[in-house]
């Protein structure tokens, strides 16, 4: 018994070749050694320059992650009817707590909540203190730092 063999003919292929330029590493030495710069493979913008920052805050990964779970904590202990009121989402809580924009420290004061500008801070009366069933929207403590294990000698 014999095969029969089957042909194929598909034309062009549809495959762009756009990005196999742009991540071989010839390519890229080449075009860093002309340029002088060395470009993300990967971006879009191929004129994508470098970001620079001061990053030099004393907060590493870890404490970053620990007060991220402390705020996100402290927001979740808040009653339901609160949390929606900022979607849901810490980040808008804390965004306006520390807003000191007098409509907004109104706005928490009519659900209860505290910002962390006093109104004397922004304009000075003579108010009396916050009723008991308010929620003082303090800033997130600092989480303590890990002590290093002792080695066994």
């Amino acid at each position: 018994m014999t095969r029969k063999k089957i042909t194929l003919k598909c034309g062009s292929s549809r495959t762009i070749q756009k990005p196999a330029e742009l991540t071989n590493i010839n390519d890229i030495v080449a075009r860093s050694q002309r340029t002088g710069r060395l470009t993300d493979p990967q971006a879009i913008n191929e004129h994508r320059q470098a970001s620079y920052g001061d990053f030099s805050s004393g907060l590493d990964f870890e404490e970053t992650q620990l007060r991220i779970a402390s705020a996100t904590e402290s927001f979740m202990s808040l009653p339901a009817e609160i949390r929606e009121q900022f979607d849901n989402n810490p980040k808008e809580y804390l965004d306006a707590i520390v807003d000191p924009d007098p409509e907004t420290i109104e706005a928490l004061e009519e659900i209860g909540l505290q910002s962390v500008h006093s109104k004397a801070e922004l304009a000075p009366t003579n108010e009396e203190p916050p009723k008991e069933d308010t929620i003082l929207a303090e800033p997130v403590p600092q989480p303590p730092k890990a002590e290093p294990l002792a080695e066994n000698s």
